[in-house]
């Protein structure tokens, strides 16, 4: 008779149950995030020619995870920022965008991630199950993490409630808003000195902003950016901080270099 550690466990009995069931479905691909780096990877993996029949994967089922109802194209927020295109060219609805896909979107945040012991894995380490802030579970056999990054108000008492962070679509939206507020104002008085844009940070962002907004406002309020020491982009190539440093300067806007916001 075998001996105890001959017979097959009922553990060992399961996985190799477990194994050969999920090797005859499609692997569950679950993407969390929609930027640019989770929608392109769900679009690519759909779009990529998958034949099973040939010996190669099966078409893998992607599904998208975020908390949002569209995309946002962050490279042109500048252009709601200045009013110069509409909200639907900047940030596009993943509805629209994945409608010729077999993609699936499901709309919430991202609050538990744990392998499922019960669940028939795929990929290596097994399946896992995304949990969401409302309950709903998704489960995958191979995740893509792709939540980016959210504005930071690095800590600066009173930057929630009086600063404008630069993220998505509403915050455009909410800029925007604020510079029209400006733009009437001026028809009310001729003092430029007493209408101020402040920008913080002299990373691209902030360089770019300041220069989208002294654009728009020339002539109506005084744009100021203020930046640690070293100056405007640190780590960019010197011609370029150089470059960069003519247009803001061109454009009317005050360097605040070496000042650091506390408040």
């Amino acid at each position: 008779a075998p001996s105890d550690d001959d017979s097959p466990s009922r553990s060992s009995s399961t996985r190799r149950t477990r194994s050969s069931s999920a090797a005859s479905r499609a692997p569950r691909v679950v993407v969390l995030g929609g930027g640019f780096g989770g929608l392109y990877t769900a679009l690519k993996l759909d779009a990529l020619s998958w034949d099973a029949t040939v010996g190669g994967p099966p078409r893998p089922r992607v599904t998208l995870v975020d908390r949002a109802d569209d995309f946002v194209f962050k490279p042109m927020l500048y252009e709601l920022v200045n009013e110069t295109m509409r909200p639907w060219e900047v940030a596009p609805s993943f509805a629209e965008l994945l409608a010729p896909t077999a993609v699936r979107l499901v709309k919430g945040v991202a609050v538990d991630v744990r392998e499922d012991d019960d669940a028939e894995g795929e990929g290596e380490g097994g399946a896992g199950v995304v949990t969401l802030m409302d309950g709903t579970t998704v489960p995958y056999d191979y995740l893509v993490c792709a939540v980016g990054a959210n504005a930071s108000d690095a800590g600066v008492a009173g930057a929630k409630d009086f600063a404008i962070p630069l993220n998505d679509a509403k915050d455009a939206s909410r800029l925007a808003g604020a510079l029209r507020d400006i733009e009437r104002a001026a028809d009310k008085t001729e003092d430029e000195a007493r209408r101020r844009v402040a920008v913080v940070g002299g990373g691209l962002a902030g360089v770019e902003l300041a220069g989208v907004v002294a654009e728009r406002t020339r002539g109506v309020a005084t744009v100021e950016l203020f930046t640690p020491s070293g100056g405007i982009m640190r780590g960019a190539p010197s011609g370029q901080r150089a470059a960069a440093t003519r247009v803001l300067r061109d454009a009317g806007v005050v360097m605040r270099e070496g000042a650091r916001v506390v408040a």
